[in-house]
């Protein structure tokens, strides 16, 4: 989206001080990008099988910003 980067200049307090945001608050696990450390093996090679290749394929993507 267009604010994907926004730094709120010209915002009220709120917008400038909040802090949820992907780069602050999100985890890995809130991201999907690692498995749940309470998964039992079977369900770790679900995971795994979903997961996996689009996570693998946003690591090469070698993403900035």
């Amino acid at each position: 989206p267009d604010n994907l980067f926004d730094n709120y200049v010209g915002r009220g307090t709120a917008a400038r001080t909040q802090d949820m945001s992907i780069a602050r608050t999100m985890t890995p696990y809130d991201l999907k990008l690692v498995p749940p450390r309470n998964l039992n093996p079977a369900q770790l090679k679900v995971w795994n099988a979903a997961y996996k290749p689009k996570n693998d394929a946003f690591r090469k993507a070698n993403l900035k910003g």
